[in-house]
């Protein structure tokens, strides 16, 4: 029955928009509660209320050291040179629109993602069907655009660019221009943008100059955004960047590192296991220490800053990598749908957490939930059992 019923919605020519469709139901229900459903008039954090107004803003003046030592200076040095971010952020008050519709609509596009590129990847639209299933339920794209006691509005564009490079793999100038985009939207994106060459590497049946020519574009994109971040940061007088935030932690980070492991990928270990398992077989070597090394730059980078929550968040396109060794591998099609079906259905009902380091691990309810409990009587009902929602 359940096979029938995934046939029908991946046939026909709408296949693209019912696969959508179900895929953003099943955010709604099972991941967070996106916050443009929720609060009307989100009050944006100092530094972002900055950036709604001027763009090019040194929002680390806003913090003296003196004033603001420690994690608000630190933000507000991160923050200035995210100029995508602060953009659309300014449209959005321009145009009067909500300030999380930006990273709204780019969590959407990161969810596209994961369809578009898995079936691009395999041929198989219920692979890409299920993909984008997985990508829905990892907290990652709860943590850009969903309410999560501490929402970002530039996270959720961040990730989508990301998911606009990878849609834009085999055309070049968009890939250059989307990998650009990306590193001035969150400078972590320079980590992903090395994830998302390792799925040009893994990619099936693509030529050898044709890897190198991508690769060679995606450390293009960096170069040409360090030497314009050095130029505008001397035209604009910004501040030296600060890193006083980066690895303090240290010994904060180990005791979260099991859950920093698992929060990066969720069920997509599994997808990402057997891709090792079938490199290994293969005796494929130099692409098995490429991965490797790979999936532990993805769990370093989640534990060197505070927020483990949103570092992991740039790790999704070593998924897309596991996905093209397992299609590299000749994995039979039924066996690759039950891999990504599996992981999809344990992504989607693994809880998602708040993971910062230092505070109370806490429960993120998703919309399905939050509008169960939104009345005062059954939230203090709720809150005297599970003390999850703020009184």
């Amino acid at each position: 029955m359940s096979g029938n019923i995934i046939n029908t919605i991946v046939k026909g020519p709408l296949w693209l928009l019912n696969c959508m469709a179900l895929i953003i139901l099943f955010t709604l229900l099972f991941t967070c509660a996106p916050i443009i459903l929720i609060e009307d008039h989100e009050p944006l954090p100092t530094a972002y209320a900055l950036k709604s107004e001027k763009p090019f803003a040194d929002t680390s003046k806003l913090f003296p050291p003196s004033e603001k030592p420690g994690n608000e200076q630190s933000h507000g040095a991160k923050l200035t040179p995210r100029l995508v971010g602060s953009i659309f952020l300014w449209l959005a008050r321009k145009t009067s629109s909500h300030p999380y519709l930006p990273a709204t609509l780019f969590g959407i596009i990161y969810l596209l993602a994961g369809l578009l590129v898995a079936y691009r990847i395999t041929g198989d639209r219920v692979v890409g069907l299920f993909t984008g299933l997985l990508f829905s339920g990892l907290y990652t794209a709860s943590a850009c655009f969903a309410l999560n006691w501490m929402p970002k509005p530039f996270d959720g564009v961040a990730v989508g660019l990301l998911g606009l490079t990878l849609l834009a793999i085999n055309r070049p100038w968009w890939l250059l221009l989307a990998a650009f985009l990306s590193c001035w939207t969150d400078e972590r994106t320079i980590i992903a943008l090395f994830f998302i060459a390792v799925v040009v590497f893994a990619w099936p049946s693509m030529a050898a100059r044709a890897r190198y020519v991508r690769c060679a574009i995606l450390a293009g994109a960096v170069v040409l955004y360090a030497i314009t971040r050095v130029i505008l940061a001397s035209a604009l007088g910004w501040s030296s960047p600060d890193t006083s935030m980066i690895g303090v932690p240290l010994t904060l980070s180990a005791s979260a590192s099991q859950l920093a492991a698992w929060s990066i990928f969720e069920g997509g270990w599994i997808p990402v296991t057997c891709s090792l398992w079938l490199l290994l077989k293969r005796r494929s070597y130099p692409m098995l220490a490429f991965f490797t090394v790979s999936l532990v730059v993805a769990l370093a980078t989640s534990l060197v800053v505070l927020d483990v929550s949103r570092s992991g968040m740039f790790s999704f396109p070593l998924i897309l990598a596991a996905i093209s060794i397992m299609k590299c591998s000749n994995i039979e099609p039924g066996e690759m749908r039950r891999i990504i079906g599996w992981s999809a259905g344990i992504t989607l009902l693994a809880p998602n957490f708040e993971v910062i380091m230092g505070v109370i691990v806490q429960w993120l309810p998703s919309y399905f939930v939050y509008i169960l409990t939104n009345t005062e009587i059954f939230r203090s009902y709720v809150h005297q059992i599970v003390p999850i929602f703020p009184q």
